[in-house]
C-alpha cells in the first residue's frame, strides 16, 4: 500500500522546488484533477484524462499547468497549493507560456558567450609587438588587451615571446 505523507508548506527560497504529486489525487480548481500513477502524473478533466507525463519532466509539468491557467481550467494559486511550488514560479511559466509558447519550455538556452578577443588578426598584431620586446602590460597600454588575457593565450601556447638579443 502506497502511503504519501503531505508535505509541510515550504518555506520561501530562492532554491527550485520540485512539484509534489501525490498518489490519492488532488483537485485543481472545480473542473480539474491530477493524480500521480506509476511514475506518470495524470490530469482529468472531469473524469477524461486529457494529459501525462513523466514524473521527473519539469518542462511537461510547466507547459501544461500553464495551458490550464491560461484557459481558466484553474487559477495560479491551485497549482501553488497543489504542487507546492513557489508563486514566482507558477507566475513566471504562465507568463513563458503567453509570450513564447508551448515550444519555449523544450528548447534548451545556448549560454552566451564573449566574442573572443584573440582572433587571428589580433593574434599576429599582438605576436608582432611581443616581437618588438613589449610586455604584456605594454600591450595593455597600448591596445587595451589586458595583460593578463595576453599571459594566458601566451601560456596556451598561441603566442610566445621573443628571444632577447644580448
Amino acid at each position: 500500500m502506497k502511503t504519501n505523507t503531505i508535505p509541510v508548506a515550504p518555506a520561501y527560497s530562492r532554491q527550485l522546488r520540485l512539484p509534489v504529486f501525490l498518489a490519492e489525487g488532488t483537485r485543481l480548481g472545480d473542473q480539474c484533477s491530477v493524480v500521480e500513477r506509476d511514475r506518470t502524473v495524470w490530469y482529468f478533466h472531469y473524469d477524461m484524462p486529457i494529459f501525462s507525463h513523466g514524473l521527473d519532466d519539469q518542462a511537461s509539468f510547466r507547459m501544461f499547468t500553464s495551458s490550464l491557467c491560461d484557459q481558466g481550467l484553474c487559477k495560479l494559486v491551485d497549482i501553488e497549493r497543489a504542487f507546492y511550488v513557489s508563486a514566482i514560479s507558477v507566475k513566471r511559466a504562465l507568463k513563458q507560456f503567453r509570450e513564447k509558447g508551448i515550444e519555449s519550455f523544450f528548447v534548451k538556452n545556448k549560454p552566451k558567450r564573449k566574442p573572443r578577443i584573440f582572433d587571428e588578426q589580433t593574434i599576429k598584431m599582438v605576436q608582432g609587438l611581443l616581437d618588438n620586446g613589449l610586455s604584456a602590460r605594454d600591450i595593455e597600454e597600448r591596445t587595451g588587451i589586458k595583460a593578463d588575457t595576453t599571459r594566458r593565450v601566451l601560456q596556451k601556447g598561441q603566442l610566445h615571446r621573443s628571444k632577447k638579443k644580448k
